[in-house]
């Protein structure tokens, strides 16, 4: 009799599609890519970078400088159309230690109904909730960051397609992919188990990033302002906090 697939072979083998996001990190970039191979559905993503001949070969698309939320409207119509129910976002200055062990870790947080969007912590990051601080759980926060993040595929596509007319950088899109878990009725966690390496102060220039947040934000329905506004204080990233959130935006 042909045994039965658990759910954790069906996410490992069909519904888990890799995506790193590229900007003139080609080398960094594929050599992300090929540690995937093999393991997990990966495919590498660019935007506006000057790829030879020779390296074209391990770029899926390439795109003119359409910037973060670009890649992001990108991915989320690639996930549709190959039909991946969870997705995994990595930009290629991100440094992971173990790929056997990134994947395990987010296999098994799927495996469990109530998370929408997965991130590992992080040494070093804007948002404290999100540092690597040694006490070895998944614990539940109000949004995680936008450079190595899992989620389920259906919460991004509530959000996407983000319009890059107003915020092409990616700031705050985070924080709003946080509001459509919960609206959702899922939660966004971060495993402090283990952690990833996001260089401190990459990314585009934070000036424009932050107006080009603030404009699309002001597009956005009340309730996504207002959990913006909570989501994003200090005195509200901890366990009060998500409590709050959970009490008011969770469905």
């Amino acid at each position: 009799m042909e045994r039965s697939i658990t759910l954790l072979e069906m996410i490992s083998k069909e519904n888990i599609a890799i995506i790193i996001f590229n900007h003139e990190l080609n080398e960094k970039a594929i050599q992300l890519k090929q540690r995937f191979i093999g393991n997990v559905d990966v495919f590498l993503f660019d935007s506006g970078s000057q790829i030879s001949n020779l390296e074209r070969q391990y770029f899926d698309k390439a795109f003119e400088n359409i910037y973060y939320n670009g890649l992001l409207n990108a991915t989320n119509e690639f996930l549709k159309k190959q039909g991946y129910e969870i997705g995994v976002i990595i930009t290629s200055d991100v440094e992971i230690s173990n790929i056997g062990i990134f994947l395990d870790k987010i296999r098994r947080a799927f495996e469990k109904e109530e998370i929408g969007v997965y991130a590992p912590s992080a040494e070093y990051s804007f948002h404290h909730h999100m540092i690597y601080n040694k006490s070895n759980s998944v614990q539940q926060v109000s949004f995680t960051e936008g450079f190595c993040f899992a989620f389920r595929s259906n919460i991004l596509n509530e959000m996407c397609p983000v319009d890059i007319k107003l915020n092409k950088f990616g700031y705050g899109t985070d924080v709003i992919l946080g509001y459509h878990a919960l609206d959702q009725g899922f939660i966004s966690a971060v495993d402090h188990s283990y952690y990833v390496n996001h260089p401190y102060g990459s990314g585009y220039d934070k000036q424009a990033a932050i107006k080009a947040k603030h404009n699309w934000l002001a597009s956005l329905p009340k309730p996504q302002q207002w959990f913006y506004k909570i989501a994003t204080k200090s005195i509200f990233k901890n366990t009060f906090g998500v409590f709050v959130l959970n009490l008011i935006f969770r469905k």
